[in-house]
């Protein structure tokens, strides 16, 4: 089990990675972060209008009311909501 200290850097991490992803996935989604459901979904707004729903590939985050998923919520709200964040979406996803 992670220390509670270090799963913001953790999720900090996960992000990057799915942020900074190879050329392999197709689709670039930007907007800013206005809602996080839990600790690997979240809402954007795009630019032109959008709301999108993103889920972050490839994580598990504890859902409702399993273990740490309160703290796993808090630790992305506090790493991304209301920033731009830039997305790589898996094509056919």
């Amino acid at each position: 089990m992670m220390k509670r200290q270090n799963y913001g850097s953790y999720l900090a991490t996960l992000l990057a990675l799915i942020i900074l992803a190879p050329a392999s996935f197709a689709g670039t989604i930007e907007g800013t972060v206005f809602s996080v459901a839990d600790g690997d979904t979240f809402t954007i707004l795009t630019v032109d209008g959008r709301v999108v729903i993103i889920r972050l590939a490839e994580i598990y985050s504890p859902e409702g009311d399993q273990p740490y998923s309160i703290d796993s919520k808090k630790a992305l709200t506090a790493l991304i909501d209301g920033k731009v964040v830039r997305v790589k979406a898996q094509q056919g996803k």
